[in-house]
């Protein structure tokens, strides 16, 4: 006994045009103009999806031929590609799987040139379902991977859900069940996370199928009827005649064959009524097998001949494989209990002929190799996603720390503590801050502060300076510390006249003001290291960097100031760079009392 994995989309009814029509008399369908044609094509399409929501596929599957032929005529590829896919999905309904195909993959084909993922992986799930029923279920899982490539990469759950739905529906046809249950669960998972109702009773309809596949009955029944209760209050016929024919298959497993006769009955009148070719041969296969059994009470041979071979014919006529492969045993068991051997072989042989064909070992090896490979590209793609996460953290990182640092903390140093002789420190703030910052709004001092630092990293970068931090208006860097800078005096003098350069206008109280920088150059031995455990923050310390700040403090507006150990050094290295001529002054200034050092010689540096 088996069930037939019935849904292969929970709504095949294409769920979303992109054009909303006025509905129009036929009698307007041939119209002059190219834009009478587009209307005309719309009209017709309206119609066809109005007639598939109420399930009457060769009706609709007309109409949208009629559709089609006039916007053939029209430059509106959009609606061409809706139209195609309405008519594939028809199709389908209507077993014209080969047809089914071709028209899914010419709307496809649109989408994907346009780019819109979204209906792409719809319709690489509708093609799919399309090769699946076609028994090609190699083709119908790399489609389906691909659908569900492009649903997670675009974060659409429905699809998703959808593409693990329809891969345990092709595993659940190569007879592999317990993958089929583990990926039905999967999709479940995800389409519980919706409101989508229609959704989640195909699933919940599936994964009723998946475990009565590998005979957990009691939980597939309870699953077929939650489903049947959702579509029942959606009063939908195509689904709820499917699952009314699961139905009935699973109370045959139970040997309850009145409530099995009583649900196949149910379906075939909604099947005829929709003159649905894969549910007409299902119920009739059921009806076939019910009137077969051998503990059946009303067992009738004529009437299980008479079912089976209307089935048989159907799927004959269509070429559905799988369903010829499952009627032709039936077939040859209801032979074989009247004692008719000879015909009980020949469908026996036949079953076996199309088993062979369709569940072969290297149809499994093709489908594990689809399945191995994109486990490989899911790996790929998290690694790829930790690269990325791992190159933004440590590029956070470097904006913090020095690189040389950071190396050491990934190593495990617990304690970083650096020495560093001869550094010179720059230390630079903004001349009357506080007024500036009381005139502007917070956030305008913010995009003011956030500029002019930008642009000192950028200085600082060029010549080979290491900011260390900024407090408020100040900015410190160094030169010569943990990367060894060569004239790395003279690198500072000229990141500080660049700094000197940068030019901001501001308007406080309606008077307009130009911003202007005080720097303070030392040179000396300073101490490097980590501060706390928690939030980490990298400083340096020294008589070097206490005199760069007092520099800075008694500088004045405009102007670079240094000190007498500074100023030895610069100048030592302007000798020692004698092809060029130094593009800066030094001016002397009168000795100066400076807090916590007393009288020191300093100097001004000026561009020359």
């Amino acid at each position: 006994m088996r069930i037939f994995a019935w849904v292969q989309d929970h709504n095949l009814f294409f769920e979303h045009p992109l054009f909303l029509m006025t509905h129009m008399d036929d009698k307007q369908q041939m119209l002059g103009t190219n834009n009478d044609a587009e209307k005309s094509a719309r009209a017709f399409f309206e119609r066809a999806l109005q007639l598939q929501s109420e399930a009457s596929f060769e009706d609709s599957y007309a109409e949208a031929q009629k559709a089609l032929e006039l916007a053939l005529t029209t430059e509106e590829q959009m609606l061409i590609a809706e139209i195609y896919a309405l008519l594939g999905s028809l199709s389908h309904e209507l077993a014209l799987y080969r047809q089914s195909i071709e028209y899914i993959r010419k709307s496809g084909s649109i989408y994907e040139k346009k780019g819109m993922m979204k209906e792409t992986a719809e319709l690489c799930n509708k093609l799919g379902a399309s090769y699946a029923s076609n028994s090609d279920y190699t083709k119908a899982i790399d489609y389906h991977l691909k659908a569900l490539g492009i649903s997670e990469e675009n974060e659409n759950e429905r699809e998703t859900a959808l593409s693990y739905m329809h891969i345990g529906n092709a595993y659940s046809s190569i007879l592999e069940f317990g993958s089929a249950l583990e990926y039905q669960e999967t999709a479940l998972s995800i389409a519980e996370k919706s409101s989508d109702k229609k959704l989640i009773g195909t699933i919940l309809c599936n994964l009723g199928i998946s475990h009565s596949n590998l005979g957990n009955n009691e939980q597939g029944l309870a699953f077929i009827l939650q489903s049947i209760g959702i579509f029942r209050e959606l009063d939908e016929k195509r689904p709820l005649s499917a699952l009314l024919a699961n139905l009935a298959h699973m109370y045959m497993q139970l040997s309850e064959f009145e409530k099995a006769l009583e649900y196949s009955e149910q379906s075939l009148a909604l099947a005829e009524e929709m003159h649905h070719i894969s549910l007409l041969i299902q119920n009739y296969n059921n009806l076939g097998i019910i009137y077969s059994e051998p503990d059946c009470t009303f067992r009738n041979n004529e009437k299980a001949k008479s079912y089976l071979y209307k089935a048989l014919d159907i799927a004959t006529e269509h070429e559905m494989k799988e369903k010829l492969m499952y009627i032709h045993k039936d077939l040859s068991s209801l032979w074989e209990y009247a004692g008719e051997y000879k015909k009980s072989l020949d469908h026996f042989k036949s079953h076996v002929a199309i088993e062979k064909a369709l569940f072969n070992a290297d149809v499994k090896k093709q489908v594990q190799e689809l399945e191995t490979e994109r486990v490989k590209l899911l790996q790929e793609k998290e690694f790829e996603e930790e690269r990325i996460a791992a190159a933004e953290r440590s590029a956070i990182l470097e904006n913090i720390l020095p690189p040389a640092v950071i190396a050491r903390l990934l190593q495990g140093e617990k304690k970083v503590l650096d020495k560093f002789k001869g550094v010179c420190v720059l230390f630079l703030d903004i001349a009357s801050f506080t007024e500036i910052s009381e005139g502007l709004e917070p956030e305008e001092l913010l995009d003011l502060m956030d500029s002019i630092f930008t642009e000192f990293d950028e200085i600082s970068n060029r010549f080979g300076l290491e900011k260390i931090k900024t407090i408020g208006d100040a900015y410190m860097a160094v030169c010569g510390a943990h990367v060894k800078v060569e004239h790395h005096a003279l690198k500072t003098i000229y990141a500080a006249l660049e700094m000197m350069k940068i030019r901001r206008e501001i308007t406080i109280a309606g008077e307009k003001k130009l911003m202007r920088f005080r720097v303070g150059l030392h040179c000396g031995n300073v101490v490097g290291g980590i501060i706390g455990e928690n939030k980490y923050s990298y400083d340096l310390w020294g008589d070097a960097v206490n005199t760069a700040s007092r520099m800075e403090t008694y500088s004045e507006p405009g102007h670079v100031h240094a000190s007498l150990e500074f100023i030895e050094i610069a100048r030592q290295q302007s000798d020692l760079v004698t092809e060029q001529e130094m593009p800066f002054m030094i001016v002397k200034r009168e000795p100066i009392h400076v807090k916590g050092k007393g009288i020191m010689q300093t100097y001004f540096i000026e561009p020359a």
